[in-house]
């Protein structure tokens, strides 16, 4: 859930007291005109009473204002056409049901004792998903990417730690079970001394065969992602929330063309969303 520092850090920026202040507004120019209304058709009965109507009225204006603007740990917006949700959560992604994207290097490293963070979100689906065992990982990601040729293999003189042969971004390998799959998706470049680089024409590219992925193996199930991009592949001239507008700005579009899932839940860590204005991100997923 979201804890007190990020909620009045949210309440605080400018955007959401200016949402306050027109939503207060709004609500005590209502208030006032049914008490006019209502003064007019049966003779001031307010009289012996205005100011508890007017310390009520302001309380209350102020509680609905307050509670539109209060962040919240989730959010939703059913889109009929084309027949799917996008759900908005804080929270761990690995806590979720359903399918996980998850975003790799070009490599698909997978050894979090050399190559790979513990941290990251590889290393996070190595140790809570398969147990630690990288040998069961290593071999479900090569199966998967069986018919798929590489771009170039590396030697060992160059690349003294890591798998050696490269995937071209965007290359998708589906793992898991069918109630429970893994679309791991290279949309980063590591380099042979481990530095991640990716760009935002590599993400977008990326989504776009994550998509394509889904649709063909998610059976429409619930599939979730992180905010891809602001790990240490990080996008830097992205901020977190245009990554987030990409994603699903991405996602409605493909959408469009066929059904991919009956559900996109974004799943957004709670020290990422302290440096979010979530109703920023609630207003437009409300506009689209």
């Amino acid at each position: 859930m979201l804890t007190p520092g990020v909620a009045h850090e949210t309440l605080l920026s400018k955007r959401t007291l200016q949402l306050w202040a027109v939503t207060f507004l709004t609500c005590f120019g209502i208030a006032s005109a049914t008490a006019g209304l209502i003064e007019a058709l049966f003779n001031d009965p307010f009289k012996p009473f205005g100011a508890y109507y007017l310390g009520a009225a302001l309380l209350g204006c102020c509680t609905i204002a307050t509670v539109r603007v209060w962040p919240r740990k989730s959010f939703s917006r059913y889109f009929p056409i084309p027949g799917t949700t996008i759900t908005i959560v804080v929270g761990d992604l690995f806590d979720q049901d359903g399918h996980l994207i998850i975003g790799m290097n070009d490599t698909f490293d997978t050894d979090t004792g050399s190559v790979i963070a513990p941290h990251s979100i590889q290393g996070q689906m190595l140790a809570r998903e398969y147990g630690g065992d990288v040998t069961w990982l290593d071999e479900e990601v090569e199966k998967a990417l069986r018919d798929v040729p590489p771009t170039h293999v590396e030697s060992r003189t160059d690349r003294p730690r890591g798998k050696l042969a490269r995937y071209p971004v965007g290359t998708v390998a589906v793992i898991g079970e069918r109630h429970r799959r893994f679309f791991c998706v290279a949309y980063s470049t590591t380099d042979n001394g481990h530095v991640v680089h990716s760009s935002l024409d590599d993400l977008w590219r990326s989504l776009s065969e994550i998509w394509k992925a889904i649709r063909l193996y998610g059976e429409r199930r619930t599939v979730s992602v992180s905010v891809l991009g602001t790990g240490l592949a990080r996008i830097s001239n992205l901020p977190p929330g245009d990554l987030i507008r990409l994603i699903l700005i991405s996602y409605m579009a493909a959408s469009r063309e066929a059904v991919i899932a009956d559900q996109l839940r974004l799943v957004i860590h709670p020290p990422l969303a302290a440096n979010l204005n979530l109703q920023e991100i609630e207003d437009f997923l409300s506009a689209q």
